[in-house]
């Protein structure tokens, strides 16, 4: 064998080390130093954070990476939090202060411990940034007030994500007064229970002390005195600590209006909420899938055959469900005509901001159709993310609902990875939550199938209408 087969040969180990090494660990490495000889002799590979390293194609190809990156996964604080500062922490110093406030919030959100004893904060998450230490501190350092909390969920109310557009600092006294630290009596309003002379008494909690506002005849006229009462001394702490506090935290304040609680829902009618959510959405992917039929035809021969791969496995799977449903006769097809009257618009919402960012990105040739394809793929994603979640909240009280699990489409999820790698193999790189437009639509279509209330009132809706079909035969 001369010098050129020799060479042309390595070089097509090296293109075939390189294409397995993406399918591997995706864009996180950078391959462009990488001079092949063989699977055990070392390569130099860049790591897009940590730059230049050394390492076999084999154990790369095999899932090992980066040392430094390998190193802090290691070494993460409850699994997901690096304390990435250098100079030495003393306690009594801002810097101690803005430690305890970063791992006390890592800890809310990620100890199983914690949540165990504070299950308000199941769910709660920190975003990206603020996993790295460094960048947290940054951000205190600009915002902090001595003697002030962090908080979340003021400016954007039911917020559950810890970062710098959603938290900031408040006073106690503004902080404690959303801590509902009261209990539910017999269902009643928050801020209500009954006394022994069946009345219905109206109280609030202030500075640690519970003030009575008065007794009432009926759960709904103490409720609305509990309201009043309550937005008035809201609006009073705001205005007390205008000139310190965020001026989006005070305008969420000003314009705060109480809400009646939802009555806790029976285990048995969260497993059926759960059941009809996991069939909406997965009924949502497929259609999302389906969707792309129309545009596919003058694509590629590789675009083709992954659609069609997936397309097999949507027609699979509507299969199986066909089966599974057929003795509820036209219940859960009237259950998604009614939920699609608040997905639809949403849905529609989210994919025009998917196309409308994706025509900022350079490499895209077809912005609509690369729209249909991400759409399909978030929302097969967001299927069995929700699926994951249902079991986990279910199972609690129920061993049955991990049949649940049999719903995932992992097998439709990995097809229609492989065809947005080959739908955007010639753009740049994507981040979606570079767009406001984006993530604000997805949140409102996630926060659309997560809503109980809209569940429920599409589960009975859909039972009302199968109820008259049944009469209408007798």
């Amino acid at each position: 064998m001369n010098k050129e087969e020799i060479k042309s040969l390595i070089s097509k180990y090296e293109s075939r080390f390189t294409e397995k090494a993406l399918k591997v660990h995706g864009n996180k490495y950078d391959y462009s130093k990488v001079k092949y000889i063989d699977a055990k002799t070392k390569v130099c590979i860049t790591c897009l954070e940590h730059g230049d390293y050394w390492q076999s194609p084999n154990n790369h190809i095999n899932g090992q990476g980066c040392p430094i990156c390998g190193r802090h996964k290691k070494n993460k604080i409850f699994g997901v939090a690096i304390f990435d500062y250098n100079n030495i922490i003393k306690k009594n110093t801002i810097e101690y202060k803005s430690y305890t406030v970063w791992y006390s919030m890592i800890r809310r959100c990620y100890s199983y411990i914690y949540q165990k004893n504070k299950p308000t904060y199941e769910g709660c998450t920190v975003c990206d940034e603020w996993l790295y230490f460094s960048n947290f501190k940054k951000w205190f350092d600009e915002n902090y007030i001595e003697g002030f909390q962090l908080d979340k969920d003021i400016i954007i109310r039911g917020n559950k994500v810890y970062s710098p557009q959603t938290c900031c600092f408040v006073p106690k006294e503004i902080n404690i007064i959303f801590q509902n630290k009261s209990k539910r009596i017999y269902d009643l309003p928050i801020g209500v229970y009954k006394t022994r002379y069946n009345k219905y008494r109206a109280s609030l909690h202030i500075n640690g002390k519970t003030v009575i506002i008065g007794n009432f005849n009926s759960p709904k006229e103490a409720f609305e005195a509990y309201k009043k009462e309550k937005e008035k001394y809201i609006k009073e702490l705001a205005n007390k600590w205008k000139d310190k506090i965020d001026i989006k935290a005070y305008n969420s304040l000003i314009n705060y209006v109480i809400e009646p609680e939802e009555v806790p829902m029976k285990p048995n009618q969260i497993l059926l909420v759960s059941v009809y959510q996991v069939m909406a959405l997965n009924e949502m992917c497929n259609c999302c899938v389906l969707d792309i039929e129309p545009s596919i035809k003058n694509k590629d021969k590789e675009t083709k055959k992954l659609f069609y791969a997936a397309k097999k496995r949507v027609n699979w799977y509507q299969k199986e469900v066909n089966n599974l449903t057929i003795s509820s006769g036209t219940v859960y097809a009237d259950f998604n005509d009614n939920l699609d009257v608040y997905i639809q618009p949403l849905l529609f919402k989210y994919r025009q901001a998917l196309e409308d960012y994706l025509f900022t990105i350079k490499g895209v040739e077809n912005p609509y159709f690369a729209s249909l394809v991400e759409l399909a793929r978030s929302m097969t994603k967001l299927s069995i993310i929700e699926i994951s979640n249902r079991i986990k909240e279910c199972i609690k009280f129920a061993e049955d609902s991990i049949a649940l699990r049999h719903y995932k489409q992992q097998e439709l999820l990995d097809i229609i990875n492989n065809l947005v790698k080959w739908v955007f193999r010639k753009s740049e790189d994507i981040n979606y939550n570079d767009s406001p437009e984006c993530v604000e639509a997805y949140k409102n279509l996630v926060d659309a199938y997560q809503n109980p209330n809209i569940i429920g009132e599409c589960i009975i809706k859909a039972q009302q209408l199968n109820d008259k079909e049944d009469e209408s035969k007798i």
